[in-house]
């Protein structure tokens, strides 16, 4: 198995004037057409209503194709349990009693504090997959500036 950083798809790298592209290097991927996947039945009703959010979100960035349910659903699902547990907190507070036969109140931190955590850090590893966190923003640019940003023109520029 190889080392070393995931390769970016390919629609990534055109928008970031990825050097790649130029030199050719990236013949043997697929090329599929860049559209949103439709919404799978599968999805609960939270994360349904997350995946209108997420899919507004990544249509005028056109990074996704119709292989990208799968991770897609997932996103929407983690944000939606992330959005769930916060909820939870916001409305149990940081800290739950711990109810038992003892005659001192003992306070124990809420498991929803750690699932909120977690389902974070999910959300922005996949967010950063889709180029939906501001690092992997910063580093794509639109349609137009791709198409302007050739290497004929970074030669020009050099001189």
């Amino acid at each position: 198995m190889p080392v070393g950083r995931k390769p970016k798809p390919t629609s990534q790298l055109k928008l970031s004037g990825g050097w790649r592209i130029e030199q050719g290097q990236r013949d043997r991927e697929p090329q599929l057409p860049t559209q949103i996947p439709p919404q799978p039945e599968t999805l609960t009703a939270g994360a349904a209503r997350v995946w209108s959010e997420v899919v507004a979100l990544l249509e005028p960035m056109q990074v996704c194709t119709a292989s990208d349910v799968i991770a897609l659903s997932m996103l929407c699902e983690f944000v939606s349990k992330y959005r769930m547990a916060t909820d939870q907190i916001e409305k149990h507070g940081m800290l739950i009693p711990i109810t038992g036969n003892t005659l001192h109140l003992a306070w124990k931190p809420n498991p929803y504090v750690a699932m909120q955590q977690d389902y974070a850090k999910r959300v922005v590893s996949l967010a950063a997959e889709f180029g939906l966190t501001p690092s992997s923003r910063a580093r794509l640019k639109t349609h137009d500036e791709a198409k302007r940003d050739t290497l004929f023109s970074r030669k020009a520029a050099i001189g």
